[in-house]
């Protein structure tokens, strides 16, 4: 955080905070430390002005700044929420595709988790003949172990920019499996990895190409 006075009257303040400061757990950025930080910063500068009418203004003008940046803070923390909630809501469709997943194969979780128990896997988009597939793969030897879901060629529109139906499913059941299995850990999680749209995006590669 940087307090700079900005003129010659000594009593007008630009306050920074950075998107580090903003984004740290430990930051200044929350109501008290915030309030308590700037009080304490610019009071040491009021305090240095020997006009008690520089100091008055100065007081006031403080005052002013705090609630600045707490409505700031405050708008920032419900847009954050907000988003969290959105985020919550999606999450909970991408759930409601991985409680399909196992409707159609007739699974539970024990069974996808047995299947994949103890092999380095990734995602595949394969193409056999006019079937496309989104799948779980065996990194050693590339065998699908599940096929996610599946799509014709025949019924992608290469002109149009919606999404694939079978691939946005494939994507949020592939998602949810590896969330149960690693957490959103991105590093081990190759559903997190390759993105949201990645079966979209190589379905309609392959689509191109052909």
């Amino acid at each position: 955080m940087k307090i700079i006075l900005n003129n010659d009257d000594g009593y007008n303040f630009d306050i920074e905070i950075t998107d580090e400061e903003k984004n740290s757990k430990d930051s200044v950025y929350e109501p008290c430390f915030l309030v308590a930080t700037l009080l304490g910063e610019i009071q040491s500068k009021v305090l240095g002005f020997k006009s008690l009418e520089k100091q008055k203004k100065s007081a006031f003008f403080m005052l002013d700044v705090v609630k600045d940046v707490l409505t700031e803070y405050y708008n920032d923390m419900e847009k954050i929420m907000n988003e969290d909630r959105e985020a919550e809501k999606v999450y909970g469709y991408m759930e409601k595709f991985y409680e399909g997943f196992l409707e159609r194969n007739g699974w539970s979780n024990s069974n996808v988790f047995e299947m994949l128990d103890n092999k380095a896997t990734d995602l595949a988009t394969i193409l056999d003949g006019e079937e496309i597939r989104f799948s779980i793969v065996d990194k050693k030897n590339d065998e699908e172990i599940i096929v996610l879901n599946k799509a014709m060629v025949s019924k992608i529109d290469k002109d149009t920019e919606d999404p694939i139906y079978e691939a946005v499913d494939a994507n949020a059941v592939a998602t949810i499996i590896y969330d149960k299995m690693f957490g959103d850990d991105e590093e081990n999680n190759p559903a997190r990895v390759k993105g949201g749209l990645w079966f979209n995006e190589q379905a309609k590669r392959i689509v191109d190409e052909l």
